[in-house]
């Protein structure tokens, strides 16, 4: 940073009023004043040399994509937080169309909400009671959710709380959207070459399917399940 000189003016030593002319050294007074010992002359200083800039903080942006789930031990404090502020809605929670609604407006909240931590536990909870719900579309949003901002195996969570629905509580036809929520996720096992969650996605749409009364489709993914364990063999050469 240039650092600029300052020109000192001199102070009449006598008093007098702010607009009193004879207080003010002109050019035409300064030599006489001096010589007569009333103002030291005017004195130029020297502009001080340039010196270094002066340091200044960076400030650094967030980092950018996803970061790591926060430990355990920082989630302690604000899990209990939540249960305590959130009691209310967590009561409500306990019915299906309660968990339902209570499980959109967590992920709601957590997609603005800045502080990681409570992020993730808003998130968790939601995933969770998308789970208690049967809902597989709320679990799908709020996994999707937590990947953008976290460093999340998407898949496995997703398949993780697919499989926590208790399937026998669901009736017939809510037990299709979990099949094919299942299949979904068993494709993008298979594009990954994750063969053992591939065969757990299966096997779970085998269960569902079998819930929601298709002996057929259920059949074909445990044929699907059991092929995804299945080593493939080298083909044989001509």
């Amino acid at each position: 940073m240039l650092l600029l000189g300052v020109l000192v003016v001199g102070v009449p030593a006598h008093g007098g009023d702010a607009d009193d002319d004879r207080g003010v050294v002109t050019p035409n007074t300064a030599d006489t004043e001096a010589a007569n010992g009333a103002v030291e002359p005017a004195v130029a200083v020297a502009p001080m040399p340039t010196g270094p800039a002066r340091p200044s903080v960076l400030l650094l942006d967030p980092p950018v994509g996803p970061r790591r789930p926060p430990p355990d031990d920082d989630l302690k404090a604000v899990r209990r937080a939540f249960r305590a502020q959130c009691r209310d809605l967590l009561r409500v929670s306990r019915t299906r169309s309660g968990a339902r609604m209570a499980a959109a407006l967590l992920e709601e909240a957590a997609a603005t909400e800045k502080d990681p931590c409570l992020k993730w536990v808003l998130l968790e909870e939601s995933i969770r009671l998308g789970s208690a719900s049967g809902e597989p579309q709320r679990i799908e949003s709020a996994v999707e959710l937590a990947a953008e901002h976290f460093r999340i195996d998407a898949v496995r969570t997703e398949l993780d709380a697919l499989d926590d629905i208790p399937l026998r509580a669901l009736e017939p036809n809510r037990a299709i959207g979990v099949a094919e929520a299942a299949e979904r996720i068993a494709e993008s096992a298979e594009a990954e070459e994750r063969p053992r969650d591939r065969a757990a996605a299966w096997g779970l749409a085998a269960e569902a399917w079998k819930r929601a009364g298709d002996g057929p489709r259920a059949k074909a993914a445990r044929a699907a399940a059991i092929r995804a364990t299945t080593p493939r063999s080298d083909p044989v050469p001509d």
